[in-house]
């Protein structure tokens, strides 16, 4: 069942799930877009303001009083910086639901569409939890690196400023969209995970969005996506890079961040079983029942 569908494969049945699928996606980048936002409101508006300017205010340059002031501003914002991730991934959480009961209802199943805050309200406000952790503990490492970076070179107060302002500018421009677009793709996926194994969905399909970066097409790429394609698995067991959808942050980071797979429910079709003693397998790897 579960293919991309493109406007060749179309037919007049398809164009409502086509036209949904779309609209959908659409929603989820609406999504990172809010996220991206707000996140870049509380650290650009407040965090990075406040701890340039005390620097710039400094006579003599104070590591120490530098340091307390970063962990102080870092720290004072992640509550809120975790209720901003929550909210953000209750929404995605339920458009990834959704569309998780569209594959299914246009693959003919009988299955309705559900809120999904009390299913998933809990695996969220862990995951955002860990995120607002893992988030901040990195902020705060690569700003005291560039602190301590500075202090050994001999820079003065001017010298300081500029270099936590690259570091800041840096953060805002790349660091912070690239944290808003793997947060909402986790959220997203996580939540058709959990819809799947509540609906009794037996096998489901990694999706790869192949373009220009996608991993896998470089030397160095660590890891591949473009061979994650069209993989398969049973709900609940893992895909050959060791997550168990696109976006599981449980996994090594390099298959996570900025990922852009999806995951689909996979219908075995009639007369079709899977391949004995595979883990995880391809649809051109399917037997036929004898």
């Amino acid at each position: 069942m579960s293919r991309i569908i493109t406007m060749n494969d179309l037919e007049d049945s398809d164009v409502l799930f086509f036209d949904y699928l779309v609209k959908s996606s659409r929603r989820e980048r609406e999504v990172e877009r809010n996220l991206t936002e707000r996140i870049k409101d509380l650290f650009a508006d407040n965090v990075f303001p406040t701890i340039l300017a005390t620097v710039a205010g400094m006579s003599l340059l104070d590591k120490r009083r530098i340091e307390r002031v970063i962990l102080n501003q870092f720290n004072g914002v992640q509550d809120e910086y975790q209720q901003i991730l929550q909210e953000e991934g209750m929404a995605v959480a339920q458009i990834g639901a959704n569309r998780t009961i569209s594959h299914l209802q246009q693959a003919g199943q009988s299955v309705s569409f559900m809120d999904v805050t009390d299913r998933v309200e809990g695996f969220i406000r862990n995951a955002t939890f860990e995120a607002s952790q893992q988030t901040m503990d990195r902020m705060i490492g690569d700003v005291m690196g560039t602190l301590s970076d500075g202090v050994s070179e001999g820079v003065g107060i001017d010298g300081m400023t500029e270099m936590l302002e690259g570091q800041f500018n840096n953060m805002e421009q790349y660091e912070l969209e690239r944290i808003a677009k793997t947060e909402t793709h986790s959220y997203a996926n996580m939540s058709k995970f959990e819809v799947e194994k509540e609906l009794g969905v037996e096998f489901h399909e990694w999706l790869t969005d192949i373009r220009e970066t996608t991993r896998g097409q470089r030397p160095y790429d660590w890891a591949d996506h473009i061979e994650m394609n069209g993989q398969i698995v049973r709900v609940d067991d893992e895909f050959s890079n060791g997550l168990k959808y696109p976006g599981d942050k449980s996994g090594n980071p390099e298959e996570y961040i900025s990922c852009n797979c999806d995951l689909v429910p996979y219908l075995m079709p009639e007369g079709k079983m899977p391949p004995v003693g595979m883990a995880y397998f391809y649809e051109n790897d399917l037997r036929n029942v004898s």
